[in-house]
């Protein structure tokens, strides 16, 4: 079946070029002669029909990831998807939740963002959760892969605190340093913690310590609804976020 598929695209592709071709050279040929228009089309045919090739491997890929997060969907509600599709229909929140989230997994990066997602539209079918978890969808779409990991690192590790830099205090006992548990993250930190801070999933515990809206040392500490989508993204979470026990 997927050799048939790939038959039936590549098909596909090649008429695509070849009319995109056709085309472009009916328009070069009024504008600059029967010569120059075979020539340009038989150039441009090739790359119109990488391009068609492409864009139709970029859709299927966001395809897979809405049908990956269905499944989570399904196996956190315990019921098929579209059992989960005929509740949103008659809630325009829940229906809200359910476009929201499918098109934050098609353009999702990861894979455990895509399982998030979908676990949020299963729990947001509880009316009393819904507007719960289209913050909690709205803000993982707006999350790139690196501010997830610093984030479930943060919320993971039970610091009194977090720094950006090793700083020099008598009082480090118990203060994460971010780069130390992140080291490639230096030209990245400053960028990382300001995305989390804009989006509430970490707070500032020090806001004394400012100058004209910059922050000077002060420790950071991931916030309720921080902890709330860390545990979301836990691979290890369970459909109602709560971290399920290893057993050892």
């Amino acid at each position: 079946m997927a050799d048939d598929n790939e038959r039936i695209g590549s098909a596909f592709d090649k008429t695509l070029a070849n009319m995109g071709g056709a085309a472009v050279g009916v328009w070069i040929t009024s504008n600059l002669g029967p010569e120059a228009g075979q020539y340009i089309s038989g150039c441009v045919a090739p790359w119109i029909e990488e391009l068609s090739h492409l864009a139709r491997q970029s859709w299927i890929r966001k395809f897979q990831r809405v049908q990956e997060a269905g499944a989570a969907a399904s196996k956190a509600a315990g019921c098929p998807f579209e059992d989960l599709i005929n509740q949103a229909i008659g809630d325009d929140r829940k229906l809200q939740l359910l476009t929201q989230a499918l098109n934050a997994a098609s353009m999702a990066e990861d894979a455990r963002k895509v399982r998030t997602l979908g676990r949020a539209i299963a729990a947001g079918m509880d009316g009393a959760r819904v507007d719960e978890q289209l913050r909690i969808v709205s803000t993982l779409a707006a999350l790139e892969p690196v501010d997830a990991r610093v984030l479930v690192l943060m919320a993971k590790d039970r610091k009194l605190g977090w720094v950006k830099r090793p700083r020099q205090s008598e009082n480090t006992a118990g203060i994460g340093v971010l780069l130390e548990a992140e080291p490639k993250l230096d030209s990245l930190i400053d960028s990382v913690v300001a995305r989390l801070e804009t989006h509430g999933l970490i707070s500032d515990s020090d806001k004394g310590q400012t100058f004209s809206g910059l922050s000077f040392g002060s420790e950071l500490h991931v916030t309720a609804f921080g902890k709330l989508c860390a545990n979301c993204l836990n691979e290890k979470a369970s459909p109602e976020g709560e971290e399920e026990e290893s057993g050892e």
